[in-house]
């Protein structure tokens, strides 16, 4: 597995936490905080399952934004989807029949 190097701080009061749990736990500050890492990832993982459908749109949607998804589009898409849609499939059904000729 590779290993990434960061640099970070913590409180003062939470690094002697940290020291005393790793202590105790016989485990490294550093295996005490990849264990906390997998934990806080698994039940950030499991909160995002609850959310079904509308938390995988809002990242559709934040990554249309980041990325600029529909920077062309027409401006009256929303109400004439349907317009456009059946427009682009008849460029292609019309592009696939040629192909055929």
């Amino acid at each position: 597995m590779t290993m990434v190097q960061r640099k970070f701080y913590l409180p003062q009061e939470m690094y002697i936490e940290l020291q005393l749990l790793a202590k105790a736990s016989k485990k490294t500050i550093t295996q005490v905080l990849r264990d906390a890492v997998v934990l806080g990832l698994k039940q950030k993982q499991k909160s995002r399952r609850g959310k079904g459908g509308a938390w995988s749109l809002l990242k559709i949607a934040e990554r249309a934004e980041r990325e600029n998804w529909g920077q062309d589009a027409p401006r009256d898409l929303a109400q004439n989807h349907d317009k456009y849609l059946a427009e682009i499939l008849e460029k292609d059904l019309k592009r696939i029949h040629d192909q055929y000729r």
